[in-house]
C-alpha cells in the first residue's frame, strides 16, 4: 500500500524531462528565427547587389527591358560556367529560356508601373499617418518613427522612379 501512495519515479523523471523538452524546443526556436532573420537580411543585402550589379552591366550597354534581363542572365551564365557551377548553370539556363519565351517589355513596363503607384501609396498613407499623429500631439518618439518610415518609402519611391523597367 504504501508503494502506490508513492508517485512513480519515472512519472515524475517524465514530467521533468518534458520540461525540459519543452524548453529546449523553445529555445531552439527562437535561435532559429533569429538565424532567419540574418539570413534573409543577408540574401537581400546579397540580392540588391546582384541587381545593381546586374543594373551596372545594362547601363553599359545602355539595354533595357527584357533585353537587359537577357544579358545580364548571360552574364550570370557566363560566370556560372567559368566557375564550373552545373546546377547554377543548369538554372540559369532555364531561366534565360523562361525570358526568351515569355518577357515581353509591355509586362515589365507594367509591372514597373504598379510598383511605383504602390509605393507613391504608401509614401501617401505614411504622411497622411504622420500628420494625423501630429495634430493629435503624440509622443515624439512615435511622430520621429513616422519621419523615418516616411523618408524610407520616399527613398524607395524615388529609387523606383529613377530605374527603367
Amino acid at each position: 500500500m504504501v508503494a502506490d501512495a508513492m508517485p512513480d519515479r519515472r512519472a515524475l523523471h517524465g514530467k521533468f524531462d518534458s520540461a525540459r523538452w519543452q524548453a529546449y524546443i523553445a529555445r531552439a526556436h527562437h535561435l532559429h528565427r533569429n538565424a532567419m532573420n540574418r539570413l534573409s537580411k543577408t540574401a537581400l543585402t546579397l540580392l540588391v547587389a546582384l541587381a545593381a550589379s546586374g543594373g551596372a552591366s545594362a547601363a553599359d550597354t545602355q539595354l533595357t527591358g527584357c533585353a537587359a534581363k537577357r544579358e545580364g542572365i548571360r552574364s550570370e551564365l557566363r560566370q556560372a560556367q567559368e566557375q564550373g557551377l552545373s546546377d547554377k548553370v543548369a538554372g540559369l539556363t532555364r531561366a534565360l529560356d523562361e525570358v526568351n519565351a515569355h518577357c515581353r517589355d509591355s509586362t515589365l513596363v507594367e509591372r514597373h508601373n504598379k510598383k511605383i503607384v504602390k509605393a507613391q501609396a504608401k509614401v501617401n498613407q505614411t504622411e497622411r499617418s504622420l500628420r494625423l499623429a501630429q495634430e493629435a500631439n503624440k509622443e515624439p518618439k512615435k511622430i520621429a518613427k513616422l519621419e523615418g518610415k516616411l523618408e524610407k518609402a520616399k527613398a524607395e519611391l524615388a529609387a523606383l522612379q529613377a530605374q527603367q523597367p
